[in-house]
This record gives structure tokens, C-alpha cells and sequence, in this order.
């Protein structure tokens, strides 16, 4: 008889927990699991749009006027002026067409101060493809860069210009845009870096949309 009350009692005991778990799974009392707290993610700045066409630029020639012993513009210095060039035409000319954005702060940094401050002027609307429509561009050519060099009666590399044409075709969502220009762009010595110092620019736009057909600008 004792036996057989434990067990009845060890029965009920084992009722009364199952119960209390059902209850449990049942109830309003369940408990989630604490959602963990992450740092806000910080979003990387956008790329700027690159233009649909490359125009990688070559160059073609180099010469020298020299005012006293005959030198010749070194690799090095060629080098250097045309990756400016090359600067100068993906960031002031088929960046802006492609994005109808204008020409972002970088290019200042191969003008020197004499120059620089013509970017303001109305010179900046012959050297640079900006306040057009959105162009997407489906071809661009270069002759290639021909460099001119001078120097002076000690034989030291004084000025480089460098000539080279750029002709743009492409379609904004009025039609069809050309845009033709005619380059010279003259590099001096700016404390170690070689940078603009003056030019001479000519410019045909052609198509719908634009403000200013025919421009020049000279420095």
C-alpha cells in the first residue's frame, strides 16, 4: 500500500509539471531572444559615372626649339604632361557628358596659379564639356599629342605645349550631339610639377541642345 501511494504521488507530481509546461508554451509569457544591437553601417561615397567610350590619349611626336644647345624634351617630362593631358580630357570633358555633372575640384591641380583663376571665367565654357544634357557617348577620337618644347640659352626645358584635337560623338535624349575641339595646352615648371600655364582652345559644338556652338578662349 505505501509503495503504490508514492507512486500515485510521484504520478501526480509528473501531471502537475507537464501542465505547468503547457502552460508555459501556451501562455503570453514566452520569452524572444534579445535582438542584437549592430553599429549603424556607414555607406561607402558613390563612384563617379564613368563615361561609356574611353579615349585613352598617345603620344605622337616631340620636338624642340632650342635657344641654345639643341636638347631634347626628356621621356620623363613627356611623360608627366601627357598624363595631365589625359586628366584634363577625362575630367573636363567625358565625365561631365556623361554625368551632365560639373567639373569636379581635381582639375584644378593641373592649371598653376596664373591660370587657375580663369576657370571661373567664361574660358571655363570652352575648356570644359559642362551644362549639357546627359550625352552617351558612342565614339571619341584623338590624333594623339604632339609635343612642342623650348628651351632656353643654357639648354633647360622652359615650356611645353602640347597640340592634340578631341572629337566627341553621342546621343542625349534630344538626338544626336558632335562636339569637335582643337587643343593647346602650354606646361611650365611650377615648383617641381609641371602644370598649365597658358592655352589656346577652339571649340564646334553641334546638335540639339546647345547654348554656345562656336567658342575660343585664349591664356
Amino acid at each position: 500500500m505505501r509503495v503504490a501511494a508514492v507512486v500515485g504521488v510521484l504520478a501526480l507530481l509528473a501531471a502537475g509539471a507537464l501542465s505547468f509546461l503547457l502552460a508555459r508554451d501556451d501562455g503570453d509569457n514566452t520569452t524572444e531572444p534579445r535582438a542584437e544591437r549592430r553599429a549603424p553601417r556607414e555607406e561607402p561615397a558613390p563612384e563617379p559615372e564613368e563615361p561609356a567610350v574611353e579615349l585613352v590619349l598617345a603620344i605622337t611626336g616631340a620636338a624642340n626649339h632650342a635657344a641654345g644647345p639643341p636638347v631634347e624634351v626628356p621621356p620623363e617630362l613627356q611623360m608627366s604632361i601627357l598624363a595631365s593631358v589625359q586628366q584634363y580630357v577625362d575630367v573636363g570633358l567625358l565625365r561631365p557628358l556623361a554625368t551632365s555633372k560639373p567639373v569636379t575640384d581635381e582639375i584644378a591641380g593641373i592649371f598653376d596659379q596664373g591660370t587657375v583663376g580663369r576657370l571661373s571665367s567664361l574660358d571655363r565654357g570652352v575648356l570644359f564639356d559642362e551644362g549639357l544634357p546627359k550625352v552617351r557617348l558612342t565614339n571619341a577620337n584623338s590624333g594623339g599629342v604632339f609635343l612642342t618644347g623650348l628651351s632656353d640659352g643654357t639648354g633647360t626645358i622652359a615650356l611645353v605645349t602640347a597640340g592634340f584635337i578631341v572629337e566627341l560623338q553621342g546621343e542625349t535624349r534630344d538626338g544626336p550631339v558632335k562636339l569637335s575641339r582643337s587643343l593647346e595646352l602650354t606646361f611650365a615648371n611650377d615648383n617641381g610639377t609641371w602644370r598649365i600655364t597658358g592655352y589656346d582652345v577652339r571649340v564646334l559644338r553641334e546638335g540639339a541642345g546647345i547654348a554656345m556652338p562656336v567658342a575660343t578662349a585664349q591664356a
